[in-house]
C-alpha cells in the first residue's frame, strides 16, 4: 500500500470520526468522505469538509517527504462505494 495513507490514518477529525475512506489502485488513491444523512449534515458538514482537507493535507505533506508531487483531480474512473461519496484522486 502506499505510505501516505499511513499518514492520512494519523490525520486528526474534528469528530474523532475519520470520515474518510481510500481506495488505492495503480498508484492512484481514490478519496471519498461518508455520506451523511440531513441532521448529521446540519451538525457535522462543515467539519467533516475540513476534515478531508485535513487528511490530503497529510498525504500532501507525507509525499514531499517521499520525494513525490501530489495532483489532486476529480475526473478519474473510480467505483461507486455504497454510503460514501467521491470526492477526487491523488495522482
Amino acid at each position: 500500500t502506499d505510505e501516505r495513507l499511513e499518514a492520512a490514518r494519523l490525520a486528526p477529525s474534528a469528530t474523532n470520526s475519520q470520515n474518510w475512506f481510500f481506495d488505492e489502485k495503480e498508484e492512484k488513491i481514490h478519496v471519498y468522505q461518508k455520506t451523511l444523512n440531513s441532521l448529521q449534515n446540519v451538525v457535522y458538514g462543515k467539519m467533516n469538509q475540513i476534515d478531508i482537507g485535513i487528511a490530503l493535507a497529510h498525504i500532501y505533506v507525507a509525499g514531499l517527504e517521499q520525494g513525490k508531487e501530489m495532483n489532486f483531480v476529480k475526473d478519474t474512473p473510480h467505483r461507486d462505494i455504497k454510503g460514501f461519496r467521491y470526492v477526487g484522486t491523488v495522482l
